[in-house]
């Protein structure tokens, strides 16, 4: 293909008489788009460059290079830019050949091809000591041109769960980025990403043959493009968490957490999809399906709106957060067949009960469409979650516990007793109470019931805080202390169950 050929290919503007190396440069150029990420950095997105890197603008400068070029030559030049061995394993230097040409310097893709360097080598860091024979100039285009080529593909249908590191000068193709949320765990920010940088399936998808155990990988950065079948004109977002910097510990603690959902909990519909993870610039990274909002934004939305079988919807979506719970305390049937089959120092370390930490509406998270389902609840924000063996589950120190919602904390934590998988049972049972009061009397009567339970404080012994739990903590003779729920508390209990639903 001729330069005159590629102007069209390209629908170029530029003059009929451009070479072919200016023509792929105004092409790469013209397609050129800006990260939301940063707002600064530039890159192709793999569409643009699979169309502008096709086999024929491989061949154009190389002919136009060297017209004598006989063809014999010229399909050994193409080999060694892009080839398919028998097992369709592919080796390209394409993204090379691109970052040459952006330097018009072409003769030094002979130098790759030389020191059999291919794309997959790829990113580095050239320095002058690296080049010898480079004129320094060229050096600081060849890195800086890098990072329009080298973007990430992020592979969401893996089977195993995948970590990626990125370099610091990464440009993430994200089309749009929004901060959304900061808090104690870090910063949501919500995202799009470009279509032809993810395979990611909306729901409903099959499940059949994922793994039951957990492989974390460090996949290929660079893949070519493989656009996922989104529904046309469905826009998809992410959910990203950013954990705060140098909290190594935070990400630790949730990746873990969530390492344990993954595999055959991967299929739990009431239970948060750890899509992937990243690390970039010494930061870490959780990917997330975006939520629409939380339990407590849809109480607020929806108290107007309710629907034909809502009373049926409500049973669903509190049995169905009870199995997710009951997936984290390793109580499943496939997880108990397991500890029968397996001996539990061969699996996980032991470690197969967790404990979630903080069941509350804002760590309920709401999709207002969820494949087939509509207005569908799954629990969220594992970054509290701990598990433990058979015999260390029942043993946790109330002095050990962190980053808890006071208002749900069970009686155990006041009265300083070792914290079990109970706890999330206490805050499952005031969660259910406060949804039920919803659906009953709507948010005033929620609000009405919270400022009950908020004027109904009691001081915690020793720390002088006010509490303002479902339960007042008594001391009788001998200094010996007890709970009691509240009144306020049993009284609407009562209501509820006297209550015949609409």
């Amino acid at each position: 293909m001729g330069a005159g050929e590629l102007n069209r290919h390209f629908s170029s503007p530029l003059h009929p008489s451009a070479n072919v190396v200016d023509l792929i440069r105004a092409g790469v150029k013209e397609r050129l788009l800006r990260s939301k990420w940063d707002n600064h950095s530039l890159y192709l997105p793999i569409d643009a460059f699979e169309s502008l890197f096709c086999m024929e603008t491989i061949k154009s400068p190389m002919m136009e290079r060297d017209p004598t070029t006989k063809p014999s030559e010229l399909r050994y030049t193409v080999e060694d830019i892009y080839q398919v061995d028998p097992d369709g394993v592919v080796s390209s230097r394409r993204r090379i050949l691109g970052i040459v040409t952006m330097m018009k310097q072409l003769h030094y893709i002979e130098k790759f091809i030389e020191k059999g360097i291919w794309d997959d080598s790829l990113p580095v860091t050239l320095l002058p000591e690296d080049a010898t024979d480079w004129d320094l100039n060229d050096i600081i285009l060849f890195n800086n041109y890098q990072q329009y080529f080298f973007v990430p593909f992020f592979d969401f249908e893996s089977n195993t769960l995948l970590s990626y590191n990125f370099r610091d000068d990464t440009a993430m193709p994200w089309q749009e980025c929004e901060n959304h949320k900061s808090g104690g765990g870090g910063t949501i920010h919500r995202i799009r990403v470009h279509p032809s940088h993810h395979n990611y399936q909306p729901r409903p998808r099959s499940m059949d043959g994922l793994s039951g155990g957990l492989d974390v990988n460090t996949p290929s950065l660079f893949s070519t493009a493989r656009e996922g079948p989104q529904v046309a004109g469905e826009v998809q977002y992410f959910a990203v968490k950013e954990i705060h910097s140098g909290d190594r510990e935070t990400y630790k603690k949730e990746l873990s957490a969530l390492e344990k959902t993954f595999g055959k909990m991967r299929d739990e519909d009431h239970l948060i999809k750890l899509l992937l993870t990243f690390q970039k610039g010494g930061r870490f990274y959780l990917v997330f399906e975006w939520a629409d909002g939380n339990l407590a934004d849809f109480w607020e939305v929806e108290e107007l709106n309710k629907w034909v079988n809502m009373d049926r919807w409500v049973y669903e979506q509190c049995l169905g957060i009870a199995k997710a719970l009951k997936r984290i305390h390793g109580l499943s049937t496939w997880q108990k067949l397991r500890r029968e089959t397996i001996s539990e120092l061969d699996t996980d370390d032991g470690r197969d009960y967790g404990r979630h930490g903080d069941i509350k509406a804002q760590n309920i998270l709401w999709f207002k469409t969820y494949g087939d389902k509509r207005n569908h609840m799954v629990i969220s924000n594992l970054g509290l979650t701990r598990y433990h063996s058979r015999e260390t589950r029942s043993q946790v120190r109330y002095a050990d516990i962190d980053g808890l919602t006071r208002q749900h904390c069970p009686p155990e934590l006041d009265l300083g007793r070792n914290i079990s998988q109970r706890y999330d049972i206490w805050s499952l049972g005031c969660l259910y109470l406060e949804f039920c009061t919803w659906y009953l009397q709507g948010t005033q009567g929620l609000s009405d019931f919270e400022r009950r339970l908020e004027s109904e404080t009691w001081t915690v012994p020793i720390t002088n805080f006010q509490s303002q739990t479902y339960f007042d903590i008594s001391e009788g003779p001998g200094g010996y202390r007890e709970a009691a729920v509240k009144p306020v508390v049993t009284e609407v209990r009562k209501a509820i169950r006297a209550a015949t639903f609409p």
